[in-house]
C-alpha cells in the first residue's frame, strides 16, 4: 500500500515537471522578444565628386533631415579629389554643428577639400587602399585656378588645426596636409604634403579604424543591427553645383540672359529672345539660391533694375537717371550672389563686354528683319538718292545773334528772328549774350562771344 502511494506521488511529480517544462518556452518567448535590439537608423551621405556649392547644400539638407528624424548616426561616404574651399568649409561647419553622431568613411580617396570634411567627423574609418590629405589650397583667379598666397594657406591651415583639435587629433599632422613647409620626421618631409591611409592613418591617430565598407565600419564601431538609408544629390542640387561652381558657366548664363532680355525690350511683342533670356537668368539665380549663395533679395533687385530700364525705354524719353540706376541695380543684384568681390567683378566685366559686342553683332545681322527695324537703320540717305541735309547756311558767316539757351558748348542762338542750333568754341556761354558766327560747316554753326 505504501509502495503504491509512493509510486503515485512520483507520477504526480513527474507530470508536474513535464508541465513546467512545456510552459517554460511560453514564459521565455516574450522576454526574448523584449531583448531583441532595435536597428539603428543610419543615414549615408555620398560625397562623391567635386566639392561645390551644390554639394554643400546637399550635405546641409541631409544632416538637417537626420536631426529632425532622430537618426542614430550619419555616415559621410567620401570619394573626391577636392573642390571649392568655401564649400568645403561650409560642409565642415555643418558636420561639426550636427546634433547626431558622424562617421567619415574613405573607401578610395579624400584629397584636398575632402580631407577637411573627413577630419570634421567624430569617427574616421579608412580602407587599406584609401587615402586622405594633400590639401594644397587653390583660389579662383579670373576664369581658372591658381596656387594660393601665404595668407590663404595660413587660413586653411588654421581650419585644419582647429578641426583636428576639436576631434582630439594631432593638429600638427593636420597642418602638414596643407602646409608643405612643415616637416615631421618619419612621417612627412619638408616640401611634401601629408597624405595618409590604412594602418598608417590609424597609427597616427588621424583615423579610428580600418574598414572595408560602410557596413564594416558601423559594425566595428558598435552599430548593430542597422537600418541604412543612402542619400544622393537631387537634380536641383546637381544643377546648382554645375551653375555656381564655374565662372565660365556664370558668364555664359549672364550673357544669354542679358542679351535676350535687352533684345526683347528693344523689339515689339514677346518671343524667343525674352523667353531664353529669362530662363538663363532663372537658372543662374535659382542655382545659386539652392546652393545658399543668394536669397530672394537678389531676385527682387534684378526685377527692380529691369523695371527701371522699361520705364526709361517706354515712359521717359531719352536716357536719364532711371536707366542709369536700373543698370547699376542689375549689376548689384548679380554681384550679390558671388562669394568674393574678385570673382563678382571678373564675371560682371566679362559678361558686360561680351553682351555689348553680341548686341552690336546681333543688331547688324538681324537688321534685315522687321522686328529689329527700329534698332538698326536699314537704308542709307545719300545725295544720289535725293536726300539733302538741309538748306545751306553759309550766309550766316559773320552774322550777329543772341544765345537763347546756355551753350555748354552746344545750344540754341537766335539770328534774325530764326532759331539756330550752334556750338561755342568750347567755352561756357550763358543765356542772353551776343555772339558772332565764326564758322559754318554744313549744318554746323560755330559761334563765339561778341
Amino acid at each position: 500500500m505504501a509502495t503504491r502511494s509512493r509510486n503515485r506521488l512520483l507520477l504526480l511529480v513527474l507530470v508536474a515537471l513535464i508541465a513546467c517544462l512545456a510552459y517554460l518556452p511560453l514564459v521565455d518567448a516574450p522576454a526574448a522578444a523584449q531583448t531583441t535590439p532595435t536597428p539603428v537608423n543610419v543615414s549615408v551621405i555620398r560625397v562623391h565628386g567635386d566639392i561645390d556649392p551644390g554639394m554643400a547644400a546637399f550635405v546641409r539638407r541631409v544632416l538637417k533631415t537626420a536631426e529632425d528624424s532622430a537618426s542614430g548616426v550619419v555616415v559621410i561616404d567620401i570619394r573626391t579629389f577636392g573642390g571649392l574651399l568655401e564649400s568645403a568649409i561650409e560642409i565642415r561647419d555643418a558636420i561639426v554643428d550636427a546634433r547626431v553622431p558622424t562617421i567619415a568613411f574613405v573607401k578610395d580617396r579624400a584629397h584636398s577639400a575632402g580631407a577637411l570634411i573627413t577630419l570634421a567627423a567624430e569617427h574616421v574609418a579608412v580602407s587599406q587602399g584609401g587615402t586622405f590629405g594633400s590639401a594644397e589650397p587653390r583660389v579662383v583667379a579670373g576664369f581658372g585656378l591658381q596656387s594660393a598666397d601665404s595668407k590663404t594657406i595660413s587660413a586653411l591651415r588654421a581650419e585644419f588645426e582647429s578641426t583636428a583639435r576639436l576631434r582630439g587629433r594631432d593638429s600638427q599632422l593636420a597642418a602638414a596636409m596643407v602646409d608643405a613647409t612643415i616637416e615631421i620626421p618619419g612621417v612627412v618631409a619638408r616640401g611634401d604634403l601629408l597624405n595618409v591611409g590604412g594602418e598608417q592613418a590609424v597609427s597616427l591617430g588621424l583615423a579610428d579604424i580600418v574598414a572595408t565598407s560602410v557596413e564594416d565600419a558601423l559594425a566595428q564601431l558598435g552599430y548593430i543591427p542597422v537600418r541604412v538609408t543612402v542619400h544622393e544629390q537631387s537634380m536641383a542640387e546637381r544643377v546648382a553645383g554645375f551653375v555656381s561652381g564655374s565662372p565660365v558657366i556664370a558668364v555664359i548664363l549672364l550673357v544669354v540672359g542679358l542679351v535676350g532680355v535687352v533684345v526683347e525690350i528693344a523689339t515689339p511683342g514677346f518671343g524667343v529672345p525674352g523667353t531664353v533670356g529669362i530662363l538663363a537668368l532663372a537658372v543662374f539665380f535659382g542655382g545659386r539660391m539652392i546652393a545658399g549663395l543668394a536669397g530672394w533679395e537678389s531676385v527682387v533687385l534684378l526685377v527692380a533694375g529691369f523695371a527701371l530700364l522699361l520705364i526709361e525705354v517706354f515712359a521717359i524719353p531719352g536716357f536719364g537717371i532711371a536707366g542709369i540706376v536700373g543698370i547699376v541695380v542689375i549689376f548689384i543684384a548679380i554681384g550679390s550672389v558671388f562669394a568674393t568681390v574678385t570673382e563678382a567683378l571678373s564675371v560682371i566685366a566679362a559678361s558686360l563686354l561680351i553682351s555689348v559686342v553680341g548686341l552690336v553683332i546681333l543688331a547688324r545681322y538681324l537688321s534685315r528683319f522687321d522686328v529689329l527695324g527700329r534698332i538698326v537703320l536699314r537704308t542709307s540717305s545719300t545725295t544720289d538718292a535725293g536726300y539733302v541735309a538741309g538748306p545751306p547756311m553759309d550766309h550766316l558767316l559773320g552774322a550777329i545773334g543772341e544765345t537763347e539757351t546756355i551753350l555748354r558748348p552746344s545750344g540754341t542762338v537766335r539770328i534774325d528772328d530764326r532759331r539756330i542750333d550752334a556750338v561755342s568754341e568750347g567755352e561756357f556761354l550763358p543765356k542772353g549774350v551776343l555772339v558772332e558766327v565764326i564758322d559754318v560747316s554744313g549744318n554746323r554753326v560755330k559761334v563765339r562771344r561778341k
